[in-house]
Formats: structure tokens, C-alpha cells, sequence
């Protein structure tokens, strides 16, 4: 009997508990990155006070006529510690103040200021009355755990192994198929695959932390699956892993690349991409068991769900 009506059934209600989580929580992007300001205060005052609260004020009108706090929703939030400032949000505004208090008991509002890109470095100038905001450094080579920007030499190694990751799956996918999604009839393909996986995994781990919550869950969710549908787990799980390290960087960078007033308008169209690979992906390494339908489902059920994990991370 086949398992299709069943693992038809078993998807829905995973989509369903996946559109749960996506629409009851407060919206996020993926387990990615998003836009970040961090904020470095230096002094031109004696003796220095120190930062008490903080204050982000978001704007459309470039006067800041129009100034609104950015609201504090689950990991959006802006914070304060005693000489720096930091916010995540799932979207800013054109235009930013700030308003700090300290310890002297003066409370200093900052000029309007934009981002630039994607995750913004600031300078504060910390003057009697008031703060000077100026942009440090912008760009799309700053990574989540702040890392300082990467030499084109590291930009070209990267870029080529990218590249390298993606010929691999694609020939992973066409041998595996033909060879009806067996293990053991390709175990000289499968070794190579996890060999050359697991460091990238690690290392897109320092790039993105997102990766490995991303990997995590939809391996479990495809664990639940091979094993209702009663499928080739190596196969799969080698599939899944190969498929988030050939689709995941490619967001990422597409992500920091674009500006961060409109995230989703950026993140949508990607997840979408991402989603229809990676069922292009799953169905050829088992068209012979599978349709592309079931693949299909299998893919947006797996991505809604880390989609949906990704609503309580900070990253």
C-alpha cells in the first residue's frame, strides 16, 4: 500500500502546526541574519558618565517629526550597557534617533542618522548636550558574531568553494536518482559528501549561527518523515544537509547584499527560491519513490519550520 495519502496527511498537519507558529508569534525573518545597529560611545566630556536606559526612536519623516520607540517584540529590542548600545529588528525605518540617559542624570538626544546596509556600525560622540551619531562602518562583510571585514582573497576562496559545493550536489543529485536512492550502491559518493559537509557545516556555523538551528530541526522533522514513509534515511538526511549548506549561504548573502528597510520584501521571494530547490533536490534523489508534489510539501513544511523556530532566536 502506498505511503503517499499517509505522508500527505502527516504534512498538512505539520503545515499547520508550522503556520501556528509563523503567524501567532510575533513575525521574524528566518534563522538568518537581520538587521542589527551597534552602537560605540566615545566621550568628549569629563569625567565620563555612564549609560543607565537607551532609547531608539524610528522614523519616516527625515525631520524625525514622527519619532515612534522601537517596540521591544521578542528578540526586537534595543539595549544599552555602559559604554555601547546595540538593536535588532525585524524591519527599521528610514530614518533613526537616539536618546540616552546617564549617570551624570543628563538625558542627550542624538541627529537623525540612516542605515546604510544591512548590519550598521556607529560611532557615538558623547558631547555635553547632545550625542553626534556617525556611521563607522556598513557593509555586507560584517557577520553576526562581528567579525571584522574579509579580504577578497577570502571572498574569492569562499565564492569558489560555493561554487565547488554546488556542482557536488548537483552531481550528488543526478547519480543518486539514477541509482534509485540506495546507499549502498554510491557509498564512494556518500563518503565525500559527508567529509566535505561536516567542516562546512562548522564553518557556516561562525557565518551564520541560524545554520545549525536551521540543519537541526528540519533534520528532525525529515527523521520523522523517512521514517513514516518508511524511506532511505541516509539518503535523505545526506540530501537535507547538502541541500541547507548549497541554499542557506546563498540567502545569507543575498540577505546582506540588499538594504534592511524592507526585509521581507527581501527574505520572502529568497525563502521561496530556497523552498522550490530544495524540493527540486528531495524529489530526484527519489523520483522513483516519491512524486514531486509530496516532495514539494515535504520541502515547505521543513522550511516553515525552521522559518517558524527562527521567531525565538536572537540571530
Amino acid at each position: 500500500m502506498s505511503m503517499y495519502p499517509f505522508a500527505r496527511r502527516a504534512g498538512a498537519v505539520l503545515l499547520g502546526l508550522s503556520l501556528i507558529v509563523v503567524f501567532v508569534l510575533p513575525v521574524r525573518a528566518d534563522m538568518g541574519p537581520k538587521p542589527t545597529m551597534q552602537f560605540s560611545f566615545t566621550y568628549a566630556i569629563d569625567p565620563e558618565p555612564a549609560i543607565l536606559t537607551g532609547i531608539q526612536y524610528e522614523c519616516t519623516d527625515p525631520d524625525c517629526t514622527d519619532a515612534r520607540p522601537l517596540e521591544q517584540m521578542g528578540p526586537q529590542r534595543f539595549e544599552c550597557w555602559e559604554n555601547t548600545c546595540s538593536s535588532m529588528a525585524y524591519g527599521y525605518q528610514p530614518y533613526h534617533r537616539l536618546e540616552i540617559e546617564f549617570a551624570d542624570g543628563r538625558v542627550r538626544q542624538s541627529n537623525v542618522f540612516t542605515h546604510p546596509s544591512f548590519d550598521s556600525l556607529f560611532d557615538v560622540l558623547v558631547q555635553e548636550d547632545d550625542l553626534v551619531v556617525s556611521a563607522r562602518y556598513c557593509g555586507p562583510n560584517t557577520n553576526i558574531l562581528g567579525f571584522p571585514p574579509l579580504d577578497m582573497g577570502i571572498w574569492a576562496i569562499f565564492l569558489c568553494t560555493y561554487a565547488a559545493i554546488w556542482v557536488f550536489l548537483i552531481l550528488f543529485l543526478v547519480l543518486v536518482g539514477r541509482a534509485g536512492a540506495t546507499f549502498r550502491s554510491l557509498l564512494g559518493l556518500y563518503i565525500p559528501a559527508w567529509i566535505i559537509s561536516l567542516p562546512l557545516f562548522l564553518s557556516g556555523i561562525l557565518i551564520t549561527p541560524g545554520l545549525f538551528a536551521t540543519v537541526l530541526v528540519e533534520s528532525l522533522l525529515g527523521t520523522v518523515y523517512v521514517l513514516l514513509r518508511k524511506g532511505p534515511k541516509v539518503v535523505f538526511l545526506t540530501t537535507l544537509l547538502l541541500l541547507n549548506l548549497s541554499t542557506q549561504p546563498g540567502l545569507w548573502l543575498t540577505v546582506h547584499a540588499l538594504d534592511s528597510l524592507f526585509p521581507f520584501w527581501i527574505i520572502l521571494p529568497a525563502e521561496v527560491c530556497v523552498w522550490l530547490v530544495e524540493a527540486l533536490g528531495l524529489f530526484l534523489v527519489q523520483r522513483r519513490a516519491i512524486r514531486f508534489g509530496e516532495a514539494a510539501l515535504v520541502s515547505l513544511v521543513l522550511n516553515l519550520a525552521s522559518f517558524g523556530i527562527g521567531l525565538l532566536l536572537p540571530w
